[in-house]
């Protein structure tokens, strides 16, 4: 299992390890002065350093992670983009999303290559999809293999849809099907009443899943809409997620508090926020017919200490077949971990994944995994077996890695 202390030193951000590998950009920006630099490195114990250390809950993770294969980043079939911006580009840009195989391949969403990717456990290239598409923003993967892409094109930059069969060869005629549905359909909000007119008009459009049963679920802002498996009829709900017995929705209730989040960046720079922090969230699971089955607070039985050292809660869930949810927090203090050695390419520190079972109870910490400062909950999935897969990026490849699900039995975190 990766020692996350030894990634970063948790003391502080000016250690010793972080100078020698990022010194370039500390100094090259200036944010801070040399001189001074050199003192604070020499003084960071005198200046409270205790109470910025990053929480470790390596010691609570409920089983052992492994890697499954590694990627080399390129332009080769069997390699993944990544593009590293300049100082005013951005953000970098590498894998967009990932889903899982029925029969546990593993699909990359390859952004900069402009291609889905199809790997084996082991790493074999197994296909890859034919054309290009420009801005592959997600995707979504059925029992058949069939895949359905959400891309946004450079030449319209508005929402549509891609479909391909289990060898990677583009499926026009459903993708008229699925515009067409979606063209009949009206969605009625809480605030406006919108005339979908086809894919294009859906706002917000980002996310795109395949349930048990094969329907396809596509969200945009707070509207999730549900294309039947044979693609022949669509309905629209308003935040209302596939459930294993048929729906739930989530709702995060008021914080009681707020606490200052701190981010420490390679550049030397602090950011500091005020986040609410540990949120409850109400869970509703309905069954197929739209009918409200339960509903629970979560977690059900209030924050425990390994909640308390994440305090920051994320907006989504994801669910297993058991009707278990997933999710990510955040905990106060945060370092960017660097993975090389000039280009300021880094990562967040980290990501920790929460399990909770049906009724709400806090079951254990599944995942803790950096991530790049946006889609850290692009980089995770769970498939029906309760197994957490998630992206593990470093300097020159990333590694697909798997936590498997705990044996019956296994205690539950406390």
């Amino acid at each position: 299992m990766r020692d996350h202390r030894k990634v970063i030193n948790p003391e502080g951000l000016f250690s010793t390890e972080i100078l020698k590998k990022e010194e370039c950009i500390l100094f090259r920006k200036q944010r801070i002065p040399g001189l001074f630099l050199l003192f604070l490195i020499a003084c960071f114990p005198l200046f409270g350093a205790e109470k910025e250390k990053q929480v470790n809950l390596s010691p609570y993770l409920m089983t052992k992670p492994q890697v499954l294969f590694s990627i080399k980043y390129g332009d080769k079939p069997s390699e993944i983009g990544l593009w590293i911006p300049g100082p005013e580009e951005g953000e970098p840009t590498t894998i967009s999303d990932f889903a899982i195989g029925a029969d546990g391949s593993i699909y990359i969403a390859d952004r900069v290559n402009r291609k889905i990717k199809r790997f084996n456990r082991q790493g074999k290239l197994l296909m890859c999809t034919e054309d290009v598409l420009d801005g592959i923003e997600a995707i979504g993967v059925n029992k058949k293999g069939q895949i359905f892409v959400i891309y946004f094109g450079n030449s319209s930059r508005s929402n549509q849809i891609a479909v391909y069969d289990e060898k990677g060869k583009r499926v026009s005629d459903s993708e008229k099907r699925i515009e067409k549905l979606l063209e009949d359909l009206t969605v009625t909000d809480s605030l406006v009443k919108i005339e979908m007119r086809g894919i294009k008009r859906i706002p917000g459009l980002t996310w795109i899943w395949c349930d048990q049963s094969d329907n396809i679920y596509l969200r945009g802002g707070n509207i999730v809409f549900k294309i039947d498996a044979e693609l022949k009829s669509a309905s629209a709900f308003k935040k209302e997620f596939p459930y294993p017995s048929g729906r739930y929705s989530y709702n995060l209730l008021p914080a009681e508090r707020y606490a200052e989040n701190i981010l420490y960046y390679l550049d030397g720079s602090v950011y500091k926020l005020q986040m609410p922090v540990l949120q409850l969230t109400e869970i509703t699971v309905y069954n197929k017919s739209g009918s409200i089955t339960k509903k629970f607070l979560l977690p059900k039985e209030g924050f425990s200490d390994i909640e308390k050292m994440v305090p920051i809660v994320s907006g989504g869930f994801l669910v297993d077949g058991k009707g278990n949810f997933y999710n990510i927090r955040y905990p106060l203090v945060c370092y960017a971990n660097p993975l090389d050695k000039g280009k300021g390419l880094a990562t967040n520190h980290f990501n920790a994944l929460l399990e909770y079972d049906r009724e709400g109870r806090f079951v254990g910490v599944r995942a803790i995994f950096d991530g790049f400062w946006i889609r850290g909950d692009r980089q995770i999935e769970v498939d029906p077996q309760g197994n957490v897969y998630y992206l593990d990026f470093k300097s020159d490849h990333v590694d697909v890695m798997m936590a498997p699900a705990p044996k019956e039995g296994v205690k539950r975190n406390k």
